[in-house]
């Protein structure tokens, strides 16, 4: 709103000629102070709902010193993509810049204030574009680092409006000067490249809107076109084991786990399908890493027991198992399990306490019933034990 004061309105440059100019400027923040605060609320808000999820990196995981590097490629970075959309992608990875792009990126930003600052008399929405950009994203450009993107084109949805505005305008001021004083042929060619930059973007756009067309091709697009992309490679994974390519998505959590070892996500995931494909030991292995990385995940620790189990490891499953409903007791598939478990070890009391449980908290499957209805006629008519 201060800087609409500044252009078009120009309420600031009004004020010069004002007797009682600095009281008039004082009126000018005073009445945006209601807004102000509700800005200042909103923003502590978000910040407090952000870090609950622990959302908020902390200063260890992304250190000051390259936050502020990442600050000023990303200022940059957002302007170049618009200029010319090519890499997009849905997450791009944190990692360190290079010095020469962190000072190429600063000198960049440097020439740019300079400039529409000295044009800022006869151009003065040249500057208000600019200003407009650099604070409009600051509040997200990654001081207060939420997430572990480095960037999202999400962001630059507003500050790219400054940008169009002083491109507009100035486009319009340079065709003034010019256009209408060049020949005919000149600005018949001026047009048509215009419309060819148009048909260029339009086909951009198409291809763009492609790689959304299911959640494979967006993150395989998007680890081609970022480097050490584990969040990407993991995702895929993810898009082609729902697909029943388990196989294929082993790769991909492999190559999650080598760039980020400590993604306990990647870990688990990579576990469960070699499960599926009967690889029990491959499975405790990475079971293993995971608990180790996150001992509290309940997930992993039903999972890791199940594994087990699947190994005749019943002692250990049963530990695991035990841990997992320590720490959530509404898991059923848990309970069937430990409950199978219980059966095979001829404890039927505990097994059919544990059916019981799963059947109470998912009803409606059947092989909870069904492996009921076998451990109470277990009971009822235990085997014969061998002389």
């Amino acid at each position: 709103l201060l800087l609409l004061d500044y252009w078009p309105f120009r309420r600031w440059e009004n004020l010069a000629n004002d007797v009682g100019k600095n009281k008039a400027a004082a009126n000018l923040i005073v009445e945006k102070l209601p807004l102000f605060v509700l800005s200042a609320a909103g923003a502590v808000i978000t910040f407090l709902a952000q870090r609950s999820d622990e959302a908020v990196a902390s200063v260890e995981q992304f250190p000051l010193g390259i936050r502020l590097a990442n600050v000023f490629v990303s200022y940059v970075a957002y302007i170049l993509k618009t200029i010319w959309p090519a890499k997009l992608a849905v997450f791009y990875p944190y990692s360190t810049p290079p010095v020469w792009q962190v000072l190429g990126s600063v000198l960049i930003l440097l020439a740019i204030t300079a400039g529409v600052w000295r044009i800022r008399k006869t151009a003065p929405y040249m500057l208000f574009g600019w200003a407009w950009y650099l604070v409009t994203l600051l509040p997200v450009i990654g001081l207060i680092q939420v997430g572990a993107q480095a960037m999202a084109d999400r962001y630059t949805y507003v500050p790219h409006i400054g940008l169009f505005i002083a491109v507009v305008w100035g486009c319009k001021d340079l065709m003034q000067h010019i256009y209408f004083k060049a020949s005919t042929n000149l600005q018949k060619s001026a047009l048509l490249i215009g419309l060819m930059l148009m048909g260029i973007l339009a086909v951009c756009t198409h291809v763009q809107a492609g790689y959304w067309k299911d959640a494979f091709t967006l993150f395989e697009h998007a680890r081609l076109v970022t480097k050490n992309n584990a969040l990407a490679e993991f995702n895929a994974g993810n898009a082609l084991r729902e697909k029943g390519d388990i196989e294929s998505a082993v790769d991909y959590y492999r190559r999650a786990i080598k760039i980020d070892p400590n993604r306990v996500d990647a870990q688990n995931n990579l576990a469960s399908a070699y499960f599926s494909l009967g690889k029990y030991d491959k499975a405790v292995e990475h079971y293993a890493i995971a608990l180790r990385i996150n001992p509290k995940d309940a997930a992993a620790q039903a999972n890791m027991g199940t594994a087990l189990a699947s190994l005749g490891r019943y002692e250990e499953a049963t530990s695991h198992l035990l841990q997992s409903l320590a720490l959530d007791d509404k898991n059923p598939a848990a309970h069937n399990t430990l409950g199978v478990i219980y059966a095979q070890l001829g404890r039927i009391d505990d097994a059919i306490d544990q059916f019981n449980k799963a059947i109470e908290i998912d009803p409606g499957q059947p092989e909870y019933l069904r492996n009921l209805i076998q451990a109470q006629m277990l009971k009822r008519n235990p085997p014969k034990q061998k002389k």
